[in-house]
């Protein structure tokens, strides 16, 4: 078999489709989230970090992070 014809036009599918009553637009499709924003200069951002059992005897530090 071979291909002598491709149709790559979304409205002239849906028209096609529509003809021939079989369409279904259905939900949208679920698009995964795009990349986070980037992280502005010279903003800080406050992580503490909790070593296990000895960080229950005395308060844990807090690190400030910075983007030079």
């Amino acid at each position: 078999m071979r291909i002598i014809a491709l149709i790559d036009d979304a409205a002239v599918i849906e028209r096609i489709l529509k003809h021939l009553k079989v369409w279904d637009p259905g939900p949208a499709p679920i698009r995964p989230a795009g990349r986070d924003p980037p992280w502005p200069k010279g903003e800080t951002l406050a992580i503490t970090y909790h070593p296990g059992p000895v960080a229950l005897e005395a308060r844990a530090p807090v690190t400030m992070l910075r983007r030079e």
